[in-house]
């Protein structure tokens, strides 16, 4: 009992140690990058039920439910549940809403993942392997960099994991019948808000149970014949949790239909390589943001997928090596490994990095116990001792030691360039910019383009500022046109090039050069130099329309309107 006591306050001191460090390195940089789209967009909506009053008109996708007359964020899509909306309530509540509290409240989030991540894995193999595998994420670039600048669940989604499996352990080592149940509750509603929170999670509970039916069946059957009842109670739980999810099933699989075209299998090993070797966020800056884009060239590379390819032989080897119980614990770790990023290797619509951070922290913790295990197996002479572990402390430092300097190399461009593309800050600050000017609340800004309402919204709080390219996308598939007054404090937004992505830019820079005379354009550039964005206001009332099929090259009209009169003058009094 004390040699357990003592290995999780060791795994406890180290946690806060690694977390320490996380967020003296993070503090530097964490608002150095622009808000990106979905980043603002997920922020928002918990900022909704905070400030109602700065409450932003969402997509159809997003379903809320009025909670104290406040709208409270359920979905943000059929197959994305609110959760990570849900979590950022409480700091926004208590330290307004803004970038610098929307990202140390996601580091939080990620960290407690971290947290009880590592007390799982010291359950199973120890503090030594659950110390190493927390060094392991905590220097890993995608972790430090999705834990500060993410726009999926990615945080929220590691939170359930680590929590759900550390509770499904105390559930297995407990003896309260009490503690027993409240663990087996515990890590169900944990797993069913996973789901809920994005339904490609699913696949980690599949992978889960694959490997407990080839590694742990002796253990499966001996909950299934003493736990019974404390496993209905847990299937409740997980059908509640979830129950947002199977309301919405058949759209579920119609949205993941629709982005199922967004990058071929080729396309996703890039993906998942990237995603662990260190280079996704570096590459995804170099391109600003442009996902098609981001594997067009090289980058530095940690040399952690080599470590892992030689970790999960070693593993394997002591594995058959040992007769204890940590035999059967390494090999439910490889085969979850294995089964779940062959499931979202096979899932279509999974084609970005947070996707395959499902996988995370399970190739960290195989690497861990290869170094740890190894480090402490015997051997047929000292020598031989000696040699096993001179190598293994070459190859750990060599890995932290790579996993930093990509991270350092990209927070390097980060606060050399402070963004590009849709990761600059140009957009914030000229938002910023409108709404301190005296005529802020009069001042309007439109959004002809994918990119610009979600963050200017969140960041300002006086100017008025829409999003028509949802209008415009549904008059074009109808054959209709759409239209919209503006007079001359409405500034449109608008993309051109690689950036235009609702391809509404070219039309609307060309009528701009058909009423340059009229029109005020300006170019927004990026910490390189180069055109992130550009703004145009035209110099008196008018109409814009748009008309256009879907597929066929549409048009802007303008229309300009007469001026209003001004109010008629009181006539003076006697």
């Amino acid at each position: 009992m004390g040699g357990d006591s003592n290995a999780s306050v060791a795994t406890l001191l180290a946690w806060i140690v690694i977390a320490l460090a996380t967020v003296l390195l993070s503090g530097p940089q964490i608002e150095r990058l622009g808000l990106y789209y979905d980043e603002a967009f997920i922020a928002q909506q918990g900022r909704d039920f905070v400030e109602p009053e700065h409450a932003a008109i969402h997509p159809p996708s997003v379903t809320t439910a009025v909670v104290a007359g406040r709208p409270f964020p359920i979905r943000n899509a059929a197959y994305l549940g609110s959760l990570k909306s849900q979590l950022a309530i409480p700091s926004f509540a208590l330290f307004g809403a803004s970038k610098s509290t929307l990202r140390y409240a996601t580091l939080a989030v990620g960290l407690l993942g971290l947290l009880f991540a590592m007390l799982a894995v010291r359950h199973l193999f120890g503090a030594g392997v659950a110390i190493v595998s927390g060094l392991l994420v905590a220097t890993d670039p995608a972790f430090h960099f999705f834990a500060q600048f993410e726009w999926g669940p990615f945080t929220s989604l590691f939170l359930c994991r680590g929590l759900g499996v550390y509770l499904l352990i105390v559930a297995a080592k407990s003896r309260s019948p009490g503690a027993n149940s409240a663990a087996w509750v515990g890590s169900a509603i944990c797993f069913g808000l996973g789901v809920y929170s994005r339904v490609d999670f699913g696949v980690i509970l599949v992978g889960f149970a694959v490997a407990t039916l080839l590694a742990a069946r002796p253990w499966l059957g001996r909950v299934l014949r003493e736990q019974r009842t404390q496993l209905v109670f847990a299937a409740i739980a997980f059908a509640l949790a979830v129950s947002p999810v199977l309301v919405v099933l058949a759209e579920v699989f119609g949205a993941g239909a629709g982005i199922s075209d967004r990058g071929d299998l080729g396309y996703r090993v890039q993906v998942l390589v990237s995603a662990f070797d260190g280079s996704h966020w570096a590459r995804l800056l170099d391109v600003g943001g442009l996902f098609d884009e981001m594997f067009a060239n090289d980058a530095r590379t940690s040399v952690f997928p080599a470590v892992l390819a030689a970790s999960c032989l070693g593993a394997l080897v002591l594995a058959a090596r040992n007769e204890d119980e940590s035999r059967a614990s390494i090999a439910w770790l490889f085969v979850a490994l294995l089964a779940t990023a062959a499931m979202m290797l096979a899932i279509p619509g999974a084609v970005r990095a947070h996707h395959m951070l499902n996988l995370s922290p399970l190739p960290q913790i195989v690497v861990a116990v290869a170094a740890v295990l190894g480090w402490r197996a015997a051997y047929r002479s000292e020598s031989t001792r000696a040699m096993s572990r001179v190598g293994i402390a070459i190859t750990m430092t060599l890995c932290l030691a790579s996993n930093l300097a990509v991270a350092w190399e990209t927070a390097r461009t980060m606060r050399d360039t402070e963004g590009t593309g849709r990761f600059s800050r140009s957009l914030e600050d000229f938002a910023a910019t409108l709404d301190a000017s005296p005529t802020a609340s009069t001042t309007e800004v439109v959004a002809l383009d994918w990119g610009f309402y979600e963050p200017v919204h969140f960041s300002t709080r006086h100017i008025t500022s829409r999003e028509p390219i949802w209008k415009i996308g549904e008059a074009m598939t109808r054959g209709g046109a759409w239209q919209s007054e503006g007079d001359a404090k409405t500034i449109y937004l608008f993309h051109e090039g690689a950036y235009d992505l609702f391809g509404l830019g070219d039309p609307f820079a060309r009528l701009l050069r058909i009423h340059e005379a009229r029109v005020a354009t300006q170019e927004h550039r990026d910490g390189r130099g180069e055109v992130a964005f550009k703004s145009a206001r035209f110099d008196a009332p008018h109409t814009l329309s748009f008309a256009g099929r879907s597929g066929e090259a549409g048009g802007f009209r303008l229309r300009w309107r007469p001026a209003e009169p001004p109010p008629p003058v009181p006539a003076a009094q006697p």
